[in-house]
This record gives C-alpha cells, structure tokens and sequence, in this order.
C-alpha cells in the first residue's frame, strides 16, 4: 500500500470510531429523554422513573414501543410505588 492509501484507511478508522461517539451519545440522549417523558406522564420525580426505565429495559428488546407498553403497565399495575 502506498502512503496515501494508508492515510485513507486511518481516516475510515477515524470517522468510524467518531459515529461511535455520536451513536452512543445519541442512546444516552434517547435515554435521557425518555426518563423525563416517564416521569412527567407518571409524575414521578427522575431517580423513580429511571427504575421504571431501567426495569422496561430489562424487560425488552430495543423495541421503544414495546418498552413503553411495559411502563404503562407498571404504572397501572402499581400506581403508588416506582
């Protein structure tokens, strides 16, 4: 390989670990927001609705819908405890 193709590799390598990045700071926003969204709709303060939220996760896939069927559950099923 020559040097400039050399250079192209280690820039693929460079942009690839920076969606990385961006990737996982997009989750962490989506995270974020859907801990207030519960807690908002739930008028829970935020270190409950993360509980509700890490157990959803536990609970299913990647699927946001379904995740959020499992908090609607929840809330329904035990409306005075998080």
């Amino acid at each position: 390989m020559d040097d400039r193709t050399d250079e192209m590799m280690v820039e693929w390598f460079r942009l690839v670990r920076k969606r990385n990045e961006l990737v996982r700071e997009e989750t962490t926003l989506i995270y974020a927001s859907v801990v207030c969204i519960v807690s908002s709709v739930l008028n829970l303060n935020i270190h409950d609705a993360i509980i509700i939220v890490q157990y959803a996760d536990l609970c299913a896939s990647t699927d946001f819908a379904y995740k959020f069927v499992i908090i609607e559950l929840f809330a329904e099923c035990f409306p005075n405890c998080p």
